[in-house]
């Protein structure tokens, strides 16, 4: 199967590459009010109003200067992940791919479903499904509605103009 591969914090990390929708340089995201702090908020692409994600701050890493947003098909609608950076899209074979060992079963890597091992790399690759819990995609499933009430708010973020 083949993965996009992007990078957080100098770790790369997959997702499918059939769910990939597009890849966007940095732009404005506007503020939505009473959003979990790693929904930045949404992004407006040809007129269709997508959320965001900051991915670092989904996955408990340190803030850091994004650079790209992934648009991803997410159920019925669109998400966008915000990343450090987009590396390529490669081909992982099932023999490359190993579940989560169990000694990290006590730990948060309910976003992991996998491992890659690739030459001297290993790749995490992210399950999608687990990304937003069932509250969270009820919340943003409001944003459309919240925008033509004139709630949002347009807000440089850094990294994110």
């Amino acid at each position: 199967m083949k993965y996009l591969i992007f990078i957080l914090k100098d770790e790369e990390f997959a997702i499918e590459v059939n769910r990939v929708v597009e890849i966007l340089r940095p732009q404005k995201v506007f503020e939505m009010p009473e959003l979990p702090d790693f929904l930045q908020g949404v992004i407006n692409v040809r007129g269709i109003i997508i959320p965001v994600v900051d991915m670092r701050k989904r996955l408990g890493l340190p803030v850091h200067d994004k650079s790209m947003i992934v648009v991803i098909n997410y159920g019925h609608d669109r998400l966008g992940l915000i990343v450090d950076d987009v590396k390529e899209i490669i081909e992982i074979e099932e023999k490359e791919i190993s579940r989560s060992p169990e000694l990290l079963k006590n730990f948060r890597t309910d976003y992991l479903k996998a491992f890659a091992k690739k030459a001297d790399r290993v790749i995490m690759i992210l399950n999608l499904e687990t990304l937003l819990s069932s509250q969270e995609i009820s919340s943003l499933k409001e944003v459309p509605k919240n925008i033509e009430q004139g709630e949002s708010t347009p807000k440089t973020i850094k990294g994110v103009s």
